[in-house]
């Protein structure tokens, strides 16, 4: 055991594991009170206490471990809990201990996670370390609380994003994986289930004026579904449905019984309290519903708005290829039937195939048996011809689609032998009716994309497979996005992993060198500032995608503006050896603008050209009357000129996308030009960069004088 000297007799720190929730407890009498109060007085003698317990922000509480009752807390922990000194000593620690775990244990110190409840009933997670003091008086335990709410609160965001959007690509890959209706409907029920949990789903299509009821699922267990499913709504004349027709969004009406939003229809049952809708919308047309039924008031309160019309989207663009594809197969089986009663009618319909292929967003191809084991392309739509490299004044030649059709039979996917892609094609058609798979794929402009390819068999009148139709989508976006939030997740754990492990060491030595504090104190201070910094930035972004921002608009001199930032930034560009300047006209310019937006552009682009800059680099702030060119308008120009490294042409349109760095330099995570962007494309300006690697860069953004009307 190690001694300390904290009274005028040895108190003991003892090596034991502790268990705050399981300490035998102990009907309190007069002497153990007495023994209590005497090591607590003890204590209260000594300096070193005092300045450990008394003046510390951190907050702590002394606990009898045979009462469990609470001896004394320190000014911190009556801020914290919100307690007063007087009505915390003598509390049973029960009263703002909830359940707990435990989540480490060290040589003299115990840790455990908690949920403490607060004066005013908040619950807070916290992460508790404690220790016992031993006198010759009696035994103490010293706890020391740290509140790790937001902490927590973070990370169950993340993995339910993380969860979210793992879900939402399953969901995407098994809803495209078939273009039959019945299944394309099957799988949407099946896939919302692990994505947005439920009591009762349905399915509804908009046939008309009216939409029926076409899946469903678990209304077995409260009611007979036979006459439910056989309900056919007018979308006018049905409130719920109307509103999500007319405003394109999804709608909860947490209680049925009070929410002038419901109409009792005659199919209403009485277990029905709540509802959540959404629209199945295809190129801003709503072909469908989906409608969340529970048997509970408030059921719907938390649920993701964004990521259920995202759902609903996906399950549109789905269902709107599987109705065309139907349509595609039926006809094609109709023009081989009536090729045999008229060529003039082949024709006809063989030219309506075609009108009906190429007005498709998807690329398509529809390929026949050459021999018994291979596929020939026949067909290709214009998605196909322009996904080739193809421009869109070919589409309208024969010859270009010829040209087309025998370059995709001489395409090289890279790593998969030609004819054993065919043989695995005609029998994956043959047993299951289609395949899928991806590759790479390189066009006649030299671009190279990742494609995902799903082929559906066309079989003859008599049941003769004599095809297939192909639907070739570019996954490539959807990789990149992935790829995109790798590095983000990378960089992010890079970003707070330094901070943490200092933070972590200046707890440590606070631990054993307590009489630190005061430097310690101003490390810490620095560190949590950092990491406050990365998580305000991370919710800005957040909030401008989501369209949360509001702009303050108001009179803005564009001089002083520049002014004011500059004279901001100053010190921290001198303090780096580097030099700043302005380049403003003579004549007042006038604009109406959020300033403090402006403010928050500004400061992105110099802290970039100062990250990416010698020491000895000099940083411009040119401002010049202008004319915004999309929209003719009088406009302002701010441009942030610098010496630095310069950007290479090729990331040069990829510098504003979020999480986007081009070398690793300076602190962040790549979000201050993507924020940028958005602040001024808020503004209905316009943002660029002109740059040539080893002889700087060139950031302006214009910004029209007056706000644009819609």
């Amino acid at each position: 055991m190690k001694a300390r000297r904290v009274v005028d007799t040895p108190i003991f720190w003892h090596n034991r594991t502790l268990s705050f929730g399981g300490i035998e407890r102990s009907q309190p009498n007069l002497t153990v009170i007495n023994a209590t109060q005497a090591a607590h007085d003890a204590l209260r003698q000594n300096p070193l206490w005092l300045q450990t317990f008394e003046r510390n922000a951190a907050v702590q509480l002394l606990i009898d471990p045979a009462t469990r009752l609470i001896i004394d807390a320190n000014p911190a922990a009556c801020r914290f809990y919100g307690y007063a000194r007087e009505l915390f000593r003598g509390l049973p620690l029960d009263t703002i201990e909830m359940t707990g775990m435990r989540a480490e244990t060290e040589d003299e110190i115990s840790i455990f996670d908690f949920q403490h409840r607060m004066r005013s009933g908040q619950v807070r997670q916290v992460r508790v370390t404690g220790s016992l003091i031993e006198s010759p008086h009696a035994m103490l335990m010293h706890m020391i609380i740290f509140d790790i709410t937001k902490r927590r609160r973070a990370e169950a965001a993340e993995y339910s994003q993380r969860v979210l959007a793992s879900a939402l690509v399953n969901t995407a890959a098994a809803l495209v994986d078939t273009l039959d209706l019945p299944e394309v409907l099957d799988r949407i029920l099946a896939q919302v289930q692990h994505i947005f949990p439920n009591d009762y789903i349905n399915v509804m299509l908009i046939e008309g004026e009216h939409a029926a009821v076409v899946r469903a699922r678990g209304y077995e267990r409260v009611t007979d579904f036979t006459t439910y499913a056989d309900t056919r709504l007018d979308v006018y004349e049905t409130p719920t449905l109307r509103w999500m027709m007319e405003h394109k969004q999804s709608l909860v009406i947490q209680d049925i019984d009070s929410d002038t939003r419901w109409t009792t229809t005659p199919n209403t049952q009485t277990w029905l309290k709540s509802y959540l809708g959404a629209p199945i919308r295809m190129g801003g047309i709503v072909i469908g519903f989906l409608n969340f039924d529970s048997s509970v008031v408030g059921r719907f309160i938390d649920y993701d708005n964004a990521s259920l019309q995202a759902f609903a989207d996906q399950a549109g663009i789905a269902i709107r290829n599987a109705r065309l594809f139907e349509r595609v197969r039926k006809q094609a089986t109709t023009m081989e039937h009536r090729a045999v009663e008229s060529d003039t009618q082949l024709e006809h319909e063989r030219r309506l195939f075609r009108t009906i292929l190429d007005s498709m967003t998807e690329a398509v191809i529809y390929s026949e048996f050459e021999d018994a084991d291979s596929l020939r392309p026949r067909f290709v739509n214009h998605a196909m011809m322009r996904m080739l490299g193809f421009p869109d004044e070919a589409l309208r030649i024969e010859a270009a689609q010829e040209e087309a059709l025998q370059r995709l039979v001489q395409v090289d996917f890279p790593a998969i032998d030609r004819l054993s892609l065919d043989r695995a094609s005609v029998r994956a058609l043959r047993d299951k009716g289609s395949y899928h798979f991806q590759t790479p794929i390189v066009a006649a402009d030299g671009i190279s994309s990742e494609i995902s390819i799903t082929a559906t068999r066309v079989v003859s009148a008599d049941g003769t497979l004599i095809g297939a139709v192909t639907v070739v989508r570019d996954v490539s976006q959807a990789i990149a996005l992935e790829r995109q939030r790798s590095r983000f997740l990378a960089r992010a754990s890079h970003e707070l992993r330094t901070p943490l492990t200092n933070l972590t060491t200046r707890l440590y030595l606070l631990r054993r060198q307590p009489e630190r504090l005061p430097q310690d104190l101003v490390v810490l201070e620095q560190v949590t500032t950092q990491m406050g910094r990365l998580v305000e930035t991370l919710l800005e972004m957040a909030r401008l995608e989501r369209g949360d921002v509001q702009l303050r608009l108001g009179s803005v001199i564009a001089q002083r503006l520049v002014i004011d930032v500059i004279e901001a930034h100053r010190p921290t560009i001198e303090r780096h050896g580097q030099h700043l300047s302005a380049d403003l006209p003579n004549t007042l310019i006038h604009l109406t603008a959020d300033a403090d937006r402006l403010i928050q552009v500004l400061n992105n682009l110099i802290a970039n050209a100062s990250n990416y800059s010698a020491a000895d680099g000099s940083i411009t702030l040119r401002l010049t009357e202008t004319r915004l060119l999309e929209k003719d308008v009088p406009a302002v120009c701010f441009e942030v000129i610098d010496n630095g490294i310069g950007i290479p042409l090729d990331q040069q349109d990829d510098i504003f996308k979020p999480f986007y760095r081009v070398v690793d330099v300076g602190e962040g995570v790549g979000l201050g030009l993507s924020i940028a962007r958005e602040i001024v494309e808020m503004h209905g300006g316009t943002i660029a960069v002109v740059s040539t690697p080893g002889a700087g860069s060139r950031f302006s953004f214009v910004i029209p004088l007056q706000p644009l009307l819609d």
